[in-house]
């Protein structure tokens, strides 16, 4: 998903509100700068910083290898990482402990539909102060239309409408571009820019046209979704999870995982980009794990994606 239409603002806004606490630099992530295979194309406008989530720590397991070290996981990752064709970008946050780790984590890559999960919490966020509704009913407009992934494209019609549930709903599970493009519309895609700056993201742009984010940030957008400091209400932040473990693509960090684990995860995909976030509920060690890439080979980039993820799935269960 390019968002071609729209025209990405070149203003840093940076600004912080009250739920950029989530995103203090206080955390004690490990930031993987170590070089590997590739190189990323420089963004349009320079990467600031990138925010490290703070997340409350859980207690630590005694193991024969301390959870709370990831730099053995972050030299199995570095070495892998080296040998594949492209660039990849990945940033793991161990939740029990609250530690991260990355290799490449301050990159900026191409966003792709991991957009969609950020735009969610923006939308669901408008609907917790009660300047939106779930039940609104957006309808259909030719200047909505765009190809790519969902099934709106099968049969929607002007004059058509749908409520903002059921277009988040489609956004996520089936990474509908029509339906972003209805939400967009609506909700206004510069607010989404804004709502990434004030949780204390720094990129929104990489290139021309296309939205930029890097796996840090990214991360950092999941554990929005996932903890309380930023959508409070319960019953919204259910709703999107649940829709987020309900994907039609399972070719990444889903595969990576034993069955029976849940997975709760958004996709990117762009001509030789392959994006996935996710939150694995891990037995002890639940993790958020957000990898990118470009430059890479679109059939080879998910089986990547896949055996990084299972390497962090093993280190942080089996230690």
């Amino acid at each position: 998903m390019r968002l071609g239409r729209f025209t990405a603002p070149r203003a840093w806004y940076g600004a912080t509100f009250l739920i950029a606490a989530v995103f203090v630099t206080g955390c004690a992530a490990v930031n993987g700068t170590e070089p590997i295979t590739g190189t990323i194309a420089a963004p349009v406008e320079p990467a600031a910083p990138a925010v490290q989530a703070v997340i409350p720590a859980g207690p630590s397991t005694p193991a024969k290898a301390p959870a709370s070290d990831l730099s053995p996981l972050r030299r199995q990752l570095v070495e892998y990482l080296s040998d594949q064709d492209g660039t990849y970008g990945v940033y793991i946050v161990d939740l029990a402990t609250g530690k991260g780790v990355g290799v490449n984590s301050d990159k900026v890559f191409p966003a792709a539909s991991t957009f969609k999960l950020p735009m969610s919490l923006y939308i669901l966020d408008q609907v917790a102060k009660g300047k939106a509704s779930l039940d609104e009913k957006i309808t259909y407009s030719e200047s909505d239309y765009e190809e790519g992934t969902g099934t709106l494209q099968d049969w929607i019609g002007e004059g058509d409408a749908l409520k903002v549930r059921e277009l988040i709903e489609l956004a996520i599970t089936q990474s509908d571009n029509i339906a972003t493009q209805m939400l967009l519309r609506r909700f206004g895609v510069t607010n989404v820019y804004d709502y990434m700056h004030a949780l204390g993201g720094q990129v929104t742009h990489y290139d021309e046209g296309v939205i930029g984010t890097t796996p840090k940030e990214m991360a950092a957008y999941m554990r929005s979704a996932q903890g309380s400091s930023v959508l409070k209400d319960p019953k919204l932040r259910q709703f999107l999870i649940r829709s987020l473990e309900q994907t039609a693509f399972e070719d990444r960090t889903a595969a990576g995982v034993p069955d029976g684990i849940k997975v709760a995860h958004k996709i990117g995909t762009l001509p030789n980009v392959v994006n996935d976030v996710a939150l694995v509920e891990a037995p002890g060690h639940p993790f958020i794990i957000s990898a990118f890439s470009v430059d890479v080979d679109d059939e080879v980039a998910p089986a990547v994606i896949t055996e990084v993820t299972r390497k962090v799935y093993d280190y942080l269960t089996e230690s």
